[in-house]
């Protein structure tokens, strides 16, 4: 679920650092026939820096397409002309949002020249040694993915989605622990180093406030707990599924917790 947002995050970084992209520029220059549309504000100010701290002016929105029923995902830049449109002055307003994340995985696959989720495999899961990842389900993966179940104890059939940079990463725990020490720039000695630490940083950053001790960075929320530590964590919540990957630099600290089910436990 939403623990793709850091993934993506991390991918679009690796883009920065080559110098293919700009955090500050506006989304839609990155963009092909199908722009973002301002109904409040300057769409030039809905920067990918803004997308992925949640402060675009982007609406709430999730859109599942289940593979039991008669219904694919439209092509990205007919979401984006369905759904593209700014609801706040760019920049204003903390709201989280999937679209930025689906935004910003097409903006990956457009400065790339890759689909998203062979770029993120290439260039994120494969040299940190995640071999149990991936974005989707391809069939080399497909007998371990756990069924996803409902409250009533219902599975829940496979989903795609019209964001996938916001939802769409399967990943074991194991995996997720090997991302997060990553991120903890604890560079284990099979991992290559994707990113630099000052890349790092800056994903950890906090450039939009969510509450009074909560904020959130690019592709990570950051908080201070009594005591005077931070946590950068994301946590993932959809039908079936409950997730939560936390990091206390402090410490040294990676936890992740994943469930099948609708319940509170992880």
């Amino acid at each position: 679920a939403s623990i793709s947002k850091p993934i993506t995050a991390t991918a679009l970084l690796i883009l920065v650092e080559r110098g293919l992209i700009d955090l500050d520029r506006p989304a839609n220059d990155y963009l092909g026939d199908s722009k973002l549309k301002a109904w409040i504000g300057n769409a030039d100010d809905a920067t990918l820096r803004r997308i992925a701290n949640h402060t675009s002016g982007l609406p709430t929105h999730y859109h599942f397409f289940f593979e039991d029923e008669p219904y694919s995902p439209p092509p990205m830049d007919e979401t984006i002309r369905r759904y593209g449109h700014l609801v706040n002055p760019p920049g204003e307003t903390y709201r989280y949002a999937n679209m930025g994340f689906g935004i910003l995985d097409y903006i990956i696959t457009l400065v790339s020249g890759k689909p998203y989720a062979q770029f993120v495999r290439e260039e994120v899961f494969d040299p940190l040694g995640m071999t149990r990842s991936s974005i989707g389900l391809p069939p080399s993966l497909a007998p371990q993915h756990a069924t996803r179940y409902t409250e009533e104890n219902s599975p829940i059939p496979y989903c795609d989605f019209d964001h996938p940079g916001a939802s769409a990463a399967f990943c074991s725990a194991h995996d997720l622990v090997r991302f997060g020490m990553f991120q903890l720039k604890t560079h284990l000695p099979d991992q290559m180093s994707i990113l630099s630490d000052s890349a790092i940083d800056l994903m950890q950053l906090p450039t939009a406030d969510i509450d009074k001790n909560k904020g959130y960075g690019i592709g990570w929320s950051i908080e201070q707990i009594p005591g005077g530590s931070t946590v950068i964590q994301h946590g993932g919540n959809m039908g079936g599924v409950r997730t939560c990957l936390y990091l206390v630099p402090d410490l040294r600290l990676a936890v992740v917790a994943l469930i099948n089910a609708n319940n509170e436990l992880p």
